[in-house]
């Protein structure tokens, strides 16, 4: 897989299929973080080969989600960053959070497993200082249901009530497969893994539903 690293500031990006299958030359990833540091750089790597690896786990589903969250919204709704309709603005929150979820995990692995900086945060706390009407997509639900952190309590009401902790990454991930909205999420990972916090699952999701 090509990845390019350009010297500009922008969003980075994951290439639809069907504009590679167009331009199979061109990388498929381009990363925009010329004035950023190296573990943003990492993370924004991170992150859009986490989309990558989401198009290889569930191809039919991702291309849904990539349709109804970002097209679709571009050409038929009030805008690309505006999509109105509830249902893709699911399939977009979807596809971002989990992908910031990863993001996440692999990086803390790297600075705090690898590299033993034991104090070590990633982004706003590792993404847990972060309002819920602040970040409607790149949420921080993921990382929710794996860390033991409850934001409500330690930063206020503008935060996400978590009461969810225990869950890994794998298990994530297997629930991702099969996927098709942020709330099917949810309901996979309930029914495919045991958890003594599960019952706090709905309250977590509707944070953002």
């Amino acid at each position: 897989m090509k990845i390019a690293a350009l010297e500009q500031d922008g969003p980075s990006s994951h290439i639809p299929e069907f504009n590679f299958l167009l331009f199979p030359f061109q990388p498929k990833i381009k990363i925009k973080e010329w004035s950023d540091n190296t573990e943003e750089r990492y993370g924004t790597t991170i992150h859009e080969l986490a989309h990558s690896a989401h198009r290889s786990l569930d191809p039919t589903r991702y291309s849904s989600l990539v349709s109804r969250g970002y097209v679709l919204p571009c050409v038929t709704f009030s805008g690309c960053n505006d999509p109105s309709n509830s249902d893709h603005q699911s399939a977009r929150r979807l596809l971002e959070t989990w992908a910031t979820t990863v993001e996440i995990e692999i990086v803390l692995n790297r600075y705090v497993n690898q590299f033993g900086q034991n104090n070590y945060n990633y982004k706003n706390d590792n993404h847990q200082f972060v309002t819920t009407a602040g970040e409607e997509y790149y949420t921080s639900a993921g990382r929710d249901m794996i860390d033991d952190e409850n934001q409500r309590q330690d930063y206020g009401g503008a935060f996400p009530i978590d009461n969810v902790s225990g869950y890994t990454l794998g298990q994530l991930e297997n629930a991702i497969d099969g996927a098709n909205t942020f709330l099917q999420w949810r309901l996979i990972l309930a029914n495919q893994t045991a958890n003594i916090t599960e019952l706090s699952l709905p309250q977590l999701f509707n944070n953002w539903e």
